[in-house]
């Protein structure tokens, strides 16, 4: 693996996507580059990035993830994800996730010009980014706001399943569009909350369910409904302070209820 990734050889024998041999890492298209380095060297990569045959899509992939998960290591929801659900929606959790904003929020290494070709140590190294649950967070913001809207039911695995599912084939300008109210909102919270968003106190690092609580909230709410800054961290560390508002917004459980129940929570702190 490390001779393949040092461009010392190049792929031979493919059974799928013949165009790929010959070819060494450094003549792959960067987007395939990139999700080999992410974590896994596996073919399924290859599934959500390679054109293939129409009729002989549903018997690669079967093929492909027998292959991967006999061999010992499986891949995670969100990497599955990637490979089943490629598209300009899933290109845009990839972007959005490498932006200076969202890599600070999460403590993940700052993207670098020449990441995609030569990515840092400490990048690949980085358990968000090397299990691609960078993409994971963005996902969770669109799949919990459609699930609050459209008042959906099920696990929230199958919810973020289904809005990959459902976004698939989005077309540029909705994704663009989709882009922008994700780092709106996650660019107005990080000022409302002095640079440090989804922090809890205590701890002094970010938190996930405070990460989707709040997000979704706000993005749920018109400018006119948002109380001003100092109103609102008031409220919020309140809210921390009492046991059974803690348990809300930050309780374990990820049951749709429970979920429904944070972001009435949030909305309460955030509105006027």
């Amino acid at each position: 693996m490390k001779d393949f990734l040092d461009n010392l050889f190049p792929l031979k024998n493919l059974t799928f996507w013949k165009e790929l041999n010959g070819k060494r890492f450094k003549e792959l298209p960067v987007i395939i580059q990139r999700g080999l380095l992410r974590r896994t060297i596996s073919a399924t990569v290859l599934l959500a990035e390679t054109t293939r045959p129409e009729d002989s899509e549903i018997d690669v992939r079967m093929v492909l993830f027998n292959r991967l998960n006999t061999g010992g290591v499986q891949l995670n929801p969100q990497e599955l994800r990637n490979a089943l659900y490629y598209g300009h929606f899933n290109n845009m959790l990839f972007a959005v996730s490498r932006t200076d904003l969202f890599t600070k929020v999460w403590n993940i290494p700052k993207k670098t010009s020449n990441e995609e070709n030569d990515p840092p140590k400490a990048l690949i190294n980085n358990a968000l980014y090397k299990s691609m649950a960078d993409c994971e967070l963005v996902l969770r913001f669109f799949a919990i706001r459609e699930t609050i809207l459209d008042s959906l039911k099920g696990s929230l695995k199958s919810l973020l399943d289904k809005s990959m599912k459902k976004h698939k084939d989005d077309s540029k300008e909705s994704v663009e569009k989709s882009k922008e109210l994700f780092i709106s909102t996650l660019k107005d919270l990080n000022l409302i909350f002095d640079l440090k968003p989804f922090v809890i106190p205590s701890l002094n690092k970010p938190s996930r369910a405070l990460y989707d609580t709040l997000m979704v909230a706000y993005s749920l709410l018109t400018k006119e409904q948002i109380d001003v800054k100092e109103n609102i961290n008031k409220k919020l560390q309140e809210s921390l302070s009492t046991s059974k508002s803690y348990d809300i917004l930050l309780g374990k459980g990820n049951s749709i209820e429970a979920i429904r129940l944070r972001i009435e929570e949030a909305k309460r702190i955030l509105m006027k």
